[in-house]
């Protein structure tokens, strides 16, 4: 959940939380993974996956996060509690700080997933990421998801595959 050499943590949860080993990557993490967020039309972003772990089992794993300038959680007999930043839908855990969130796993994240775009051969290692109400805040009209689609198969072929055969 919060490993320091882990892909899950900086994708998912860091803010400009560069870990020690990708230093010289060049950047810090959490600049390019904003855009997911801004392309939201509520600011949410919900992940799922199936991590390479090589002394576990396969499981599916799910967590989303809003960024949200302000909000309440019900703290129990119909109190509410304000909070900055993100908010979070995952399971809750108490580490002696207060209550988190942390990632659902496996049968659970299964159940919750099930029906879903986020729902994950467990058989493949890799992750989902759903953005939802997508919108292109530079377009004034929406345009259609094939045109969108197609723009990025022509910037993923000019742009992402020769930088990665170049480096």
């Amino acid at each position: 959940e919060d490993a320091a050499d882990g892909n899950f943590a900086p994708l998912c949860k860091h803010v400009l939380i560069t870990p020690e080993a990708k230093a010289l990557g060049g950047g810090s993490h959490g600049l390019g993974k904003a855009v997911y967020w801004t392309f939201s039309g509520i600011s949410s972003v919900s992940f799922s996956s199936v991590p390479f772990h090589k002394d576990d089992p396969k499981s599916l794993r799910y967590i989303s996060r809003a960024e949200l300038p302000y909000h309440f959680l019900e703290a129990g007999a119909g109190d509410k509690e304000g909070w900055t930043g993100s908010g979070w839908h995952g399971a809750i855990e108490d580490r002696g700080r207060g209550p988190r969130a942390r990632s659902v796993r496996g049968p659970e994240a299964e159940s919750l997933l099930r029906g879903t775009q986020l729902f994950r051969n467990l058989s493949e290692y890799g992750t989902s990421i759903l953005i939802p109400f997508f919108f292109e805040p530079e377009q004034e009209e929406p345009r259609p998801l094939d045109a969108i689609a197609d723009d990025l198969i022509l910037s993923v072929n000019r742009w992402f595959w020769p930088s990665l055969i170049t480096n």
